[in-house]
């Protein structure tokens, strides 16, 4: 007949790696752990349109993030809708240029505005609407 030994030091450093392991799951339980930098979306919309009133389609609306010193490091591209909407969403920026150019031969001056968005919850909201004015 075999004897039976005990390791009794493998047996407590597996009980204590199994305990720390339960404590560990049941406090991830509550809350999520974030690593890096939160990312933040935003969104600018708005509308075109005329002194007049009329909506301008097919504008390109340039949106231009910005750093704190006023670098230029992204931009897109948009055009409005036939109702002269527009609509872009982004990832965190704080300060953005938004700039509106209207078609090349509609005798309208092109217009920008600066948007500093404000992050006090998840995403940030903005609307800059444009009235552009005759050449």
């Amino acid at each position: 007949m075999k004897k039976l030994q005990l390791n009794i030091p493998a047996m407590a450093a597996r009980l204590c790696a199994a305990g720390l392991a339960m404590l560990g799951l049941s406090a991830c339980e509550s809350q999520k752990a974030m690593y890096g930098s939160p990312v933040s979306s935003f969104e600018i919309k708005g509308m075109v349109e005329t002194e007049s009133g009329e909506s301008v389609s097919d504008a390109s609306v340039i949106i231009r993030k910005t750093s704190d010193s006023g670098f230029a490091y992204q931009s897109d591209t948009i055009k409005t809708d036939a109702d002269g909407l527009y609509n872009y969403y982004g990832v965190e920026a704080k300060t953005v240029r938004v700039v509106c150019k209207p078609k090349e031969n509609s005798g309208l001056e092109a217009d920008s505005t600066d948007v500093y968005l404000d992050y006090r919850g998840k995403e940030a909201k903005a609307i800059a609407d444009f009235r552009l004015r005759k050449k």
